[in-house]
């Protein structure tokens, strides 16, 4: 019998006690992950208050938001090491996830906007085409580009936000890339504008 077969012929009380199995496996994983039992409790009460679950889209597309939970876990878990760099580059994910997926659902639901994909499915170009004003804006593949072209579709006005999330990518490719020049990454970040 298939498992899923055997989970819907349980009783309630039985399908109650395998979700809390399940909570507790999850708990149990956030522990291997971490340190130690302290960083454990500390971490698990952010990852209690976490929202991931109160947002319909991400419960309809569980893959996504695993991967979220799990990115946010290890964003929690350089912060209790005090590792800023390995903190943004998981926040970095997040924000990249979050930009793909947007412009998917984007890509599929407004004829307005044009996504041209390269022969291995990476973004290269993205146009919005404003019909009414005879004008089009592109954008190109590069993740802070993909970006702009999220913030600019949400009309998301706020300056400091904007320059928040762009400097976490930075932060993020100054951590994750060599520099051919040789700098360490301390000099490297020092030398991007305010």
């Amino acid at each position: 019998m298939s498992t899923k077969i055997a989970v819907k012929n349980m009783d309630k009380q039985d399908q109650k006690k395998l979700e809390e199995l399940s909570k507790t496996i999850s708990k149990l994983e956030n522990y291997i992950k971490v340190i130690g039992y302290e960083d454990y409790k500390r971490i698990n009460k952010y990852i209690e208050k976490s929202r991931y679950s109160s947002i319909d889209y991400l419960n309809k597309n569980t893959a996504l938001k695993e991967q979220l939970e799990y990115d946010f876990r290890m964003m929690l878990r350089a912060m209790i090491k005090d590792d800023f760099l390995e903190f943004c580059r998981y926040a970095n994910l997040q924000i990249e996830l979050m930009v793909d997926e947007f412009i998917k659902v984007v890509d599929s639901s407004d004829q307005n906007i044009t996504v041209t994909r390269n022969q291995w499915g990476a973004i290269d170009k993205i146009e919005i085409n404003d019909r009414t004003e005879g004008s089009s804006k592109s954008y190109k593949g590069t993740n802070l580009e993909k970006l702009e072209f999220c913030i600019d579709l949400a009309n998301i006005t706020k300056e400091n936000m904007k320059n928040s999330i762009k400097k976490i990518m930075k932060l993020r490719n100054i951590a994750s890339h060599r520099d051919a020049l040789g700098d360490d990454v301390e000099s490297r970040i020092k030398k991007i504008p305010n």
